[in-house]
């Protein structure tokens, strides 16, 4: 639970994830388990990537796993600027919008406004 408490912890968690792919499977069933996927995958999700773990992380191991990290890194780093880009472009925005206006419309109509 420790290393969901700060982003250096939670980018270590998410390369484990991506090492180990049953570890979410185990953490699901366990509540403690079920905390540290809320932080990562639910809290923090948007959170920019740390090339240093994973750079601390490829050293400390095989040169395949070292590969495999440095990889990984890289991926991650593009999904999150692809995000980024999405998420501050003008249809991305008019859709949130809209949906907003939708919902505020919708409470108002429940209240008989």
């Amino acid at each position: 639970m420790r290393l969901a408490t700060q982003a250096q912890g939670r980018e270590r968690l998410r390369l484990m994830f991506a090492e180990h792919p049953g570890l979410v499977l185990w953490l699901e069933n366990r509540e403690d388990g079920q905390q540290i996927l809320a932080a990562v995958e639910l809290e923090h999700a948007g959170e920019a990537p740390d090339a240093q773990v994973a750079e601390e992380a490829a050293r400390a191991t095989s040169p395949e796993q070292a590969a495999f990290r440095r990889r990984w890194a890289t991926e991650r780093r593009r999904v999150y600027d692809q995000m980024q880009t999405y998420l501050a472009s003008p249809a991305h925005i008019a859709a949130t919008d809209q949906a907003h206006a939708a919902t505020i419309d919708a409470y108002r109509r429940q209240l008989g406004q």
